[in-house]
């Protein structure tokens, strides 16, 4: 996995972060420091309470689980020009990003369909900004910019799930109700149910345009 990939590793206490700043990086590709990418990153992990990983250089913003009987081999990988391309710019929406990441920890074996898992780990990504007041703009703006494919659901698709995450955390927290993970997974499977048919649409758009 790694012999694609330049890794340069800089500590910081419980974790591990291979750092894409080098002297040869422009100044306007620094918008993403290396310190706010750690911090997302703890954020992310704690919410769903798992360990911290290494963060290492890859061609896109992932992760990699592994073995999938423990956290503890997971790496995530990181993309600032990706990142920024997409038009994310703040530790919020990064956090949102790592949490999307996390959740693929989180649902290790879960799922068969790679839609569902996709669309699964934007509904907690909402839940997080939902429970924590953290505002979606920057990152439903940076899911409006995937067209979707084999693995991903198109970005309208996606939005969906991270506003009904959103929902579901406020509807929990006005009712006085505290969200588990058990109880957020029973609503966000009921919501897959109920929008099966038009995850079944975009499907058949999207293998229609092949």
């Amino acid at each position: 996995m790694t012999d694609n990939l330049e890794q340069q590793t800089i500590s910081n206490e419980n974790m591990e972060f291979s750092s894409l700043i080098t002297p040869e990086t422009p100044m306007e590709d620094v918008i993403l420091p290396d310190e706010m990418v750690i911090n997302a990153v703890t954020r992310a992990c704690d919410f769903f309470d798992i360990p911290e990983i290494p963060v290492i250089n890859a061609e896109g913003t992932c992760v990699w689980p592994n073995d999938t009987s423990t956290y503890d081999d997971d790496v995530f990988g990181f993309n600032r020009d990706e990142l920024m391309y997409l038009g994310v710019t703040g530790e919020d929406s990064l956090t949102l990003i790592y949490t999307h990441e996390c959740a693929h920890r989180a649902l290790q074996g879960a799922y068969n369909d790679s839609w569902e898992e996709e669309l699964a780990c934007d509904f907690f990504a909402g839940l997080h900004a939902g429970i924590k007041g953290i505002n979606l703009d920057n990152f439903e703006a940076s899911l409006g910019a995937t067209q979707g494919g084999d693995s991903h659901p198109n970005g309208a698709l996606r939005a969906d799930f991270v506003e009904f995450g959103q929902q579901v955390a406020q509807e929990m927290q006005e009712r006085g109700i505290e969200p588990t993970f058990d109880n957020c997974l029973e609503r966000l499977n009921q919501h897959l149910e109920e929008k099966g048919g038009l995850i079944a649409e975009y499907r058949q758009r999207f293998d229609s345009n092949f």
